[in-house]
């Protein structure tokens, strides 16, 4: 398994979602399960057995921690911004 950014793109996905809106866990065996993301239009539907469970754990949590590391960097920025402004005398 991959996690992080890979400059190569060649295993590109057959089908994507621009944004999930939704997610959905269904029961297909005792040990698989359907994970459906449900998009503005299309829905994609994987299933996950325990030989990737793990692995798709582990995807998740870095999704969560990359959001919340570039929505922190951002915010600091901002707050940064802000700061000049006022002690240049914008207060806008």
């Amino acid at each position: 398994m991959v996690i992080g950014m890979s400059e190569d793109r060649a295993s590109e996905p057959d089908e994507s979602i621009p944004y999930v809106r939704e997610i959905e866990v269904y029961d297909v065996a005792e040990d698989v399960k359907a994970v459906r993301f449900i998009g503005d239009s299309k829905t994609v539907e994987v299933g996950i057995t325990d030989d990737v469970m793990v692995d798709f754990v582990r995807a998740a949590e870095e999704v969560f921690d990359r959001i919340h590391a570039d929505m922190a960097e951002m915010n600091d920025l901002l707050d940064e911004t802000h700061r000049d402004s006022e002690r240049d005398g914008d207060r806008s």
